[in-house]
């Protein structure tokens, strides 16, 4: 049997709208939809959690993290 772990980084500076726990439950319980051969970032909302985020070698990079009510704020 194989395990797999899964390395997940915040580099967000300001202060964080969820927890460290739920940011890594939502990326590990969306892993098959970010789980590409690209190396570009997207964008993964998950009902009250948006995501900006990215792989970068065998880790996943979360670069920006807000409340999916404040994102179309945010993109204007």
């Amino acid at each position: 049997m194989t395990e797999n772990i899964l390395k997940v980084q915040i580099d967000q500076t300001e202060a964080l709208p969820f927890s460290e726990e739920a940011i890594f439950r939502a990326v590990a319980d969306n892993l098959d939809r970010i789980d590409t051969d690209s190396d570009e970032a997207c964008l993964l909302v998950t009902g009250p959690m948006a995501m900006i985020l990215y792989w970068e070698g065998d880790k996943v990079i979360v670069e920006r993290v807000m409340r999916s009510d404040d994102l179309k704020s945010e993109l204007k």
